[in-house]
């Protein structure tokens, strides 16, 4: 009787820690599921600023063809300063290392979730990687541009006292510093679209974010 007592208790608690599990896992699928779509909701205000910052990064470009005595000096400091600013996309990743750090993954073996976490990881590198690409772009080549367009003091005014114009602002450029200028206007706006277009950044990590979406959802957290 004594062993049977036993025996029974041990099923129970391995009855009791399987409930325990799963309960818990269902409850880091819903968190999974709501830390992804914060992120699909961040990709869509990514998006509408690429898409203004595209516009942005043209018009600029058009004023350096221009003649530098016709151009209104307010909106060239105005777009200069635009489309220096980067949008960094900062994923949740709460619920994804709580699932790494606490050993949570177990709940999840032998399931397609370890293998989609792992391709949205290499997504998520690669867009970090382009981020660092534009970063370098902006402070080690723009600004280094932007210097031979205007004279020093404009280019001080222009970034720490933005509601002032002092100098003498836009000035003549020798023809191969405005060629190299251009060229750097126009990387820009090609990192720009590497993370809009159809088969950019911003498509690639919420076309993941939905597949684990869609997975989690049907295998776990509709479940009771």
């Amino acid at each position: 009787m004594l062993f049977l007592a036993v025996f029974l208790g041990f099923i129970a608690e391995n009855v009791r820690e399987h409930i325990v599990e799963k309960e818990r896992a269902k409850q880091l699928s819903l968190s999974l599921i709501t830390d992804l779509k914060k992120d699909s909701a961040q990709l869509n205000d990514l998006r509408e600023f690429r898409n203004e910052h595209l516009q942005k990064i043209d018009s600029f470009y058009r004023m350096l063809q221009q003649d530098p005595s016709t151009v209104d000096r307010k909106s060239f400091y105005g777009y200069a300063k635009a489309i220096q600013h980067t949008y960094g996309f900062s994923a949740a990743t709460g619920t994804i290392n709580e699932l790494k750090s606490a050993g949570y993954l177990n709940y999840f073996i032998n399931t397609k979730l370890a293998t989609l976490l792992a391709e949205k990881e290499v997504i998520n590198y690669d867009y970090s990687e382009d981020e660092k690409i534009e970063y370098d772009l902006v402070y080690n080549n723009y600004y280094s541009m932007l210097r031979k367009a205007i004279d020093p003091e404009s280019f001080d005014s222009l970034f720490n006292y933005p509601d002032l114009i002092h100098g003498t602002g836009i000035t003549p450029m020798q023809k191969e510093d405005l060629s190299n200028f251009k060229k750097v206007i126009t990387q820009l706006k090609f990192m720009n679209s590497v993370f809009n277009r159809l088969d950019g950044q911003y498509n690639r990590m919420e076309k993941k974010g939905k597949e684990i979406i869609d997975y989690m959802t049907e295998k776990y957290a509709d479940k009771d």
